[in-house]
């Protein structure tokens, strides 16, 4: 929540009309508020899209600061993931919350390095060729192949072995 409320703070406070843009920040905090109080996680994209659309929408030269904030997204969605995972009644062993914080923000760095190698390659000034264009078309294919196998195999949950499935009388 705090970090929801400090990526929004810090956009307001920087763009110019800044009544619809706290607003907009403003909403998204309640968003995600109404998330973590009630349990539910639909409000969660909808916060989420509200902040980055606080930060993409007003003018301005932010470019620099595109991978911290969006890395501070992607830890504000994966916290309030997580969050709404420990309203679960279960036990929860100790042993499983440090890894999984070191994940969560390992990924969050990785997401950082990614977004400021995209801007610094962004700002290179390369010229558009048949070969650039080839390359970014594959990247963009690579992307999205790789997201829609994740998504997949996410969907699938837990593989089972047949011997895990087999009985013995």
């Amino acid at each position: 929540m705090a970090l929801a409320a400090a990526l929004g703070a810090a956009v307001a406070l920087e763009a110019e009309p800044t009544g619809v843009v706290a607003a907009d920040a403003a909403s998204a905090a309640l968003l995600l508020s109404l998330a973590l109080v009630t349990g539910r996680s639909a409000p969660i994209p909808f916060a989420l899209l509200l902040l980055g659309a606080v930060y993409a929408i007003p003018a301005g030269d932010r470019a620099v600061w595109a991978p911290v904030y969006g890395a501070g997204l992607l830890l504000c969605a994966e916290l309030a993931y997580w969050s709404l995972e420990f309203r679960v009644v279960q036990r929860v062993h100790g042993d499983v919350i440090t890894p999984r914080l070191l994940a969560v923000l390992g990924v969050a760095g990785v997401s950082l390095a990614a977004g400021a190698l995209v801007l610094l390659a962004a700002e290179a000034g390369l010229g558009r060729s048949p070969a650039t264009t080839a390359a970014a078309a594959l990247a963009v294919a690579g992307c999205v192949g790789l997201l829609a196998g994740l998504a997949t195999a996410s969907s699938r949950g837990p593989q089972r072995t047949p011997s895990s499935t087999s009985t013995t009388s």
